[in-house]
């Protein structure tokens, strides 16, 4: 079964799909141009998304990295998570916690 824009469809695939998981995006084209002849040519291999409800799961091996202008968030293998900015906010309608082993100021 796939989903195209929250629609399901049976589909026959060119390639093995047992070992995917749910969410992850295929190449589909559609035969004799009827969806309810669907064939998976694969799956997309970069960036590594899986989306499972109304969670969005991004992979990267050796980083993760958002940015739009001069603002970015950097994740790291090794668990540092950057974020840069030329103004950063933190907001919480409750308690706003800063923890970790050390917490360093300025």
């Amino acid at each position: 079964m796939v989903r195209i824009d929250n629609e399901r469809f049976a589909a026959r695939s060119l390639v093995d799909v047992a070992n995917l998981t749910v969410g992850t995006e295929l190449a589909v084209t559609d035969l004799a141009g009827e969806t309810s002849q669907l064939l998976i040519l694969g799956a997309l291999v970069n960036p590594r998304v899986a989306k499972v409800d109304d969670k969005i799961e991004l992979i990267g091996e050796t980083e993760v990295v958002l940015r739009c202008g001069p603002a970015s968030i950097r994740l790291t293998p090794d668990g540092r998570v950057t974020i840069r900015g030329t103004r950063v906010l933190s907001r919480s309608d409750g308690a706003n916690r800063v923890q970790g082993a050390s917490v360093e100021l300025n």
